[in-house]
């Protein structure tokens, strides 16, 4: 579907979350784009399912493109951090801006999770943990 007017595709763009999952060894590598609030939390939810019946515990989560996070998303990402734990598995995040990480903070959530830089470099500390 194409759309005739180039403002209202960037504006819906940068509305919408867009979800990539990749299967990156052990781990699921969850790519984030645009804003991951509200009712765009399902998107997320659905690719952690699609990954989970597929038999991985261990996650990367990239949010080096997220533009906003709110409640629902960090709730969202709370729940899968309980499930990667109750399976024997981890959890890391990655990309997080100085503006998501303010919102880390606020909401005391930068204690909970782990964070590392780059993609390549969360699926590497995960594959080195899972050695021993």
């Amino acid at each position: 579907m194409t759309d005739a007017n180039p403002s209202s595709t960037h504006s819906r763009e940068k509305s919408s979350l867009q979800v990539s999952l990749v299967l990156n060894g052990e781990a699921a590598v969850i790519g984030l784009r645009g804003r991951f609030v509200g009712g765009e939390v399902f998107q997320f939810r659905r690719s952690c399912t699609e990954a989970s019946r597929q038999g991985l515990k261990n996650w990367v989560i990239d949010l080096s493109e997220v533009d906003e996070i709110d409640g629902y998303a960090l709730a969202s990402l709370v729940g899968l951090l309980s499930r990667a734990r109750s399976s024997g598995g981890r959890l890391l995040l990655c990309g997080v801006n100085p503006d998501l990480k303010k919102r880390f903070e606020a909401t005391m959530c930068d204690s909970i999770f782990q964070n590392e830089f780059t993609v390549s470099k969360a699926v590497e500390r995960l594959e080195k943990s899972a050695r021993g």
